[in-house]
């Protein structure tokens, strides 16, 4: 049987599940009903990158072990973009590759039979932001993902705008370097393919293995790859290679956010992901906007950390599914 979704009430759910299908890990919430993250999972995305169907079925088994006995819930789910929220389809998101065109929300009403919701993960970060992290209070914000990929939400007047078709907010995907690195997205000289940690990775492997000394390379022959992870701390212990690649990529990071400021001249920034768990990136990006951002009131707008952290998509799933009756 499919849940009627036409027929959903708020008031008859018990409680709530988030997920948030990311590009390196995924992470399934019980929420209660008034939206506190009680229990959480986590599952390693890689493990399932290519097969959809697989990390569908895993997804379900944590659901299974995270529901209550003689209880209603409803579904939420987060997913990177681009997505259809209406037909609940995640169609061939760049940073999940060879997922193509993947009818979540269904996967979910057959397995449950009950109502279920899915919004791109920044959206719904972007909105968890607004309700009740550094955005709070404002009602007109954006919402930046600086992470394995760099992704985007838009608040305007309380909503979530989604633009045509459900592709407003791809702010990793804006280009600044024409004819630059070609992006997953397949154009090239994109935010992400320049920034993004995938970025920040695939310039320190490269630059090991032209080099084949120094920090970098070494980190290199031990894994057999380097993380962003890796350049933050070579940068740290001096190695000059490390610092170039980031001082280029917090630069582009800046003309992104400073160009989308321009655009939409939010009251606040909020920036989230593993990036930003560098806190002089952040000093970084709002003294870059401060010189170069003048057509917008840049001394009023506040750009800030995520106070949601890794669990900001997770937490805007279930917003934005109590948010949808």
């Amino acid at each position: 049987m499919i849940y009627n979704t036409a027929m959903a009430d708020i008031a008859q759910f018990d409680y709530y599940i988030g997920i948030d299908i990311g590009g390196t890990r995924t992470r399934v919430g019980r929420f209660s009903k008034d939206c506190k993250l009680e229990e959480k999972e986590v599952i390693e995305t890689i493990r399932y990158k290519k097969s959809p169907e697989f990390l569908l079925e895993e997804i379900a088994k944590k659901i299974l072990g995270l529901k209550k006995p003689n209880s209603e819930f409803a579904i939420g789910i987060s997913a990177p973009g681009p997505c259809d929220t209406k037909l609940g389809i995640v169609k061939n998101p760049p940073n999940l590759p060879g997922w193509g065109e993947v009818r979540v929300s269904e996967f979910f009403k057959n397995k449950f039979d009950t109502y279920v919701s899915l919004e791109n993960d920044a959206n719904a970060a972007a909105f968890a932001e607004y309700k009740i992290g550094s955005g709070k209070g404002y009602k007109n914000m954006v919402y930046f993902t600086l992470s394995t990929g760099i992704g985007g939400g838009i608040i305007i007047n309380g909503k979530i705008y989604r633009g045509f078709m459900d592709s407003a907010g791809e702010f990793g995907h804006q280009i600044v370097l024409p004819n630059g690195p070609k992006c997953r997205c397949g154009s090239k000289g994109c935010l992400e393919a320049v920034s993004s940690g995938y970025a920040i990775s695939r310039d320190a492997i490269s630059k090991a293995l032209v080099r084949k000394s120094g920090i970098l390379y070494e980190i290199y022959k031990k894994n057999g790859t380097i993380n962003a992870s890796d350049v933050f701390l070579a940068s740290s212990q001096g190695d000059d290679i490390s610092w170039k690649i980031l001082n280029k990529a917090i630069t582009y990071m800046g003309i992104g956010i400073s160009n989308v400021i321009t655009v939409l001249s939010p009251e606040c920034v909020v920036l989230g992901g593993g990036l930003t768990n560098q806190d002089y990136i952040i000093e970084e990006i709002r003294n870059f906007a401060a010189t170069h951002v003048k057509m917008a009131p840049i001394n009023k707008i506040k750009i800030v950390k995520s106070s949601l952290g890794d669990d900001s998509s997770l937490y805007g799933s279930v917003l934005n599914t109590v948010d949808s009756f």
